[in-house]
């Protein structure tokens, strides 16, 4: 676990660290997919939820004029999300944070938990492209 810069709030996980976390708090532990839709459908980390959202709502959550709850409709997932202490967020490419652009998926939904799911922690998952299980 590193964090990333001075004021960052997201911090870097790499995957041999991933198995210890959902082990030892699985139930408080989300794994946020940032992929596609199709993506997640075809292959995914089975405990996983998957948020992806179109430009235009990208735009209103970046903006704070949309919440989390406009692209969580599942009431299951809206739960899991309520009670967590932690979110992973991952995508099949990133390895850096800091060269994300600021429209990424990733980067969108962690300034949205932050602004939303106040004093809970934030990782992505570094390095290479997960192993996705179906």
């Amino acid at each position: 676990m590193v964090a990333m810069e001075d004021g960052d709030f997201v911090m870097a996980l790499h995957p041999a660290t991933l198995l210890h976390q959902m082990k030892t708090s699985a139930s408080r532990c989300v794994l946020i997919d940032c992929r596609s839709y199709i993506a997640f459908n075809s292959s995914r980390v089975r405990t996983s939820l998957n948020i992806n959202c179109p430009p235009i709502l990208k735009r209103r959550l970046h903006r704070g004029s949309a919440s989390l709850n406009s692209i969580v409709i599942c009431s299951e997932s809206r739960e899991r999300l309520e009670e967590a202490d932690k979110f992973i967020l991952y995508d099949d490419r990133t390895s850096d944070w800091r060269a994300l652009e600021n429209d990424n998926t990733m980067k969108i939904i962690a300034n949205v938990l932050k602004r939303e799911r106040k004093r809970k922690i934030i990782y992505f998952l570094q390095g290479e492209p997960v192993v996705f299980i179906n």
